[in-house]
């Protein structure tokens, strides 16, 4: 959503909906708010304004393409979009049904900032402006107003950027995967579901990262994750910022206990981390879609080297320029194939391509690597997930990254 230079070129993606299909193609791609501009909340802008006008701008986009597209030959009853958790709970699942009927979902991460969160947020944008109110803060020139964003967020902490969007009691009601896994959502959507091999660690699945080769080290874990970890109290000041304090002691000691010599998927402190990192962002995300859906979701592992965060878009958006020399564009070309017969017909695997089955009862994922594709059980772990679904995701509201 929102690149449109050549890094991220459609085209190939577009030619293979058309040889999945026999249908011509239409790709819509969006722009809308960030920072400042976009996610910010809290009582002191909501009084005068709204919350997450960025969630706002991508909705007004979905339903113009739905009103519009057939002005330019497409079918507003074939439209997707590339997927947003808080999209598809918006409104707590009321107002009618989402515009769109399919949705991608590539790493993404279902959390949300509480109100609190974004009144402090809020605040501190104002004091790095030099302003008082929201009325000043309008007032600014633009320029002014970027470089106080800019200060603000280049501030973050490790693993964070400061804005996400923010629970506002309208379209964002609560943290989305809480509204999942209690039924407020929209159901009229399908969903595809990937994460890159690195997203976590996961036991005997060999991917090598910086070294790291004894387990899935999500990168996008371990992007996320401060490097200075790495002792035992740090750790725990880590663990701290994600929970409340009757949690941690079951997340150090036995979700994720201090045992390094591999079979829990990490060998030191950092990798542990990373694996929280994983799981709580990005990974039990994913199932809580796939369980509130009853099973019928499309999952896939990517893990092609590196697997690290974002990478796998290089392979969706895969045009000869785009890959190098030792990315494989058979696995390129075989993830469009899923993509873009998903997106058109609500199922990966139409005419020209492997066979791609829903998640099911078995908890089945497919795999995509250098060797070629297949299907596995999911190897998330559901012990540490349930844990999750049942402590971190109702009581704390949290940015969408690890901080410390």
């Amino acid at each position: 959503m929102g690149w449109k230079d050549d890094q991220y070129d459609p085209s190939r993606l577009m030619a293979q909906g058309v040889l999945q299909t026999g249908k011509e193609v239409i790709i819509v791609a969006l722009n809308s708010w960030l920072g400042v501009f976009g996610w910010s909340g809290g009582p002191c802008l909501q009084s005068d304004g709204v919350a997450n006008a960025g969630l706002l701008d991508q909705r007004f986009a979905f339903e113009w393409v739905q009103r519009h597209i057939k002005l330019f030959g497409g079918d507003p009853e074939k439209a997707g979009a590339v997927s947003i958790f808080v999209h598809l709970t918006s409104y707590g699942g009321e107002h009618g049904p989402v515009p769109f009927q399919q949705s991608l979902i590539q790493c993404d991460c279902g959390f949300v900032n509480n109100p609190s969160v974004g009144k402090d947020i809020f605040q501190s944008l104002l004091r790095t402006a030099n302003v008082t109110s929201v009325q000043e803060a309008r007032a600014l020139s633009s320029e002014e107003q970027r470089l106080a964003n800019y200060i603000q967020v280049s501030g973050s902490r490790w693993g964070s950027f400061t804005y996400t969007p923010v629970i506002d009691g309208t379209y964002v009601p609560n943290q989305p995967l809480r509204l999942l896994l209690d039924g407020d959502f929209h159901q009229n959507v399908r969903s595809m579901l990937g994460h890159n091999a690195n997203e976590v660690q996961y036991p005997n699945h060999p991917v090598s990262v910086h070294g790291l080769t004894d387990s899935h080290t999500h990168a996008r874990g371990l992007i996320f994750t401060p490097p200075y970890a790495e002792t035992a109290s740090i750790y725990d000041t880590f663990v701290s910022i994600l929970l409340n304090s009757t949690d941690i002691e079951q997340v150090t000691q036995t979700l994720y206990p201090p045992i390094f010599n591999g079979s829990y998927g990490y060998r030191n402190n950092i990798q542990r981390a990373a694996l929280i990192v994983g799981d709580f962002d990005f990974v039990c995300a994913n199932i809580a879609l796939t369980r509130a859906v009853n099973d019928c979701t499309y999952n896939y592992i990517f893990e092609v080297p590196l697997a690290i965060d974002t990478e796998d878009l290089a392979y969706t958006s895969y045009t000869k320029s785009t890959l190098s020399q030792d990315q494989n564009s058979a696995v390129a070309v075989n993830l469009q194939r899923w993509v873009a017969s998903f997106a058109m017909e609500g199922k990966p695997g139409a005419m020209r391509t492997e066979d791609f089955g829903e998640y099911g009862s078995d908890g089945l994922v497919q795999t995509v690597a250098l060797t070629g594709v297949g299907r596995e059980a999911d190897p998330a772990a559901a012990q540490r997930c349930d844990f999750w679904f049942g402590s971190a995701y109702k009581s704390r509201a949290r940015v969408c990254r690890g901080e410390l």
